[in-house]
């Protein structure tokens, strides 16, 4: 376990770094909530991956995904929102941090609840890779403003 722990977090690093060039050649292309939609449903894949195998060819696809996709949701997720704005910025990403927060807190609780009930993280992992891929649906029907406008 600690051996596929320490494979993760090499894929991670490996891939997140040149990955935030990529999104923003993506959002530049798409518009930020097209580029956003897409590391969400990247995201989801990652953690079906994990729900279904846990084998060394899962491993390393799950850490290169969630190392793709990681950069793109946090730096597109508060550009794609604010184009949305029409008020107080300052609101807008207060609304986004309590809603950040509010996942943070209630996801592992749900997936330790889970895994209790199940025995392994596969359900919890199931259920976060639906609810990535269906942040990533929902944002594809965002309108699309000005990708990188400030």
């Amino acid at each position: 376990m600690a051996d596929q722990a320490r494979s993760v977090r090499v894929m991670f690093g490996l891939v997140a770094i040149p990955s935030v060039w990529l999104w923003k050649w993506l959002a530049e292309r798409l518009c930020a909530s097209g580029a956003y939609a897409l590391a969400a449903m990247m995201a989801g894949l990652r953690a079906s991956i994990g729900a279904l195998s846990s084998g060394p060819i899962a491993v390393f696809a799950s850490g290169t995904l969630i190392g793709g996709s990681f950069m793109g949701m946090t730096s597109l997720g508060p550009v794609a929102r604010r184009n949305l704005a029409s008020g107080d910025i300052g609101r807008l990403f207060a609304s986004m941090t309590v809603c950040f927060d509010l996942g943070q807190v209630i996801g592992p609780g749900l997936a330790s609840l889970l895994a209790y009930a199940m025995g392994d993280f596969s359900l919890a992992m199931g259920v976060a890779g639906f609810a990535l891929a269906a942040s990533g649906f929902l944002a594809l029907g965002l309108p699309n403003g000005d990708a990188l406008s400030d």
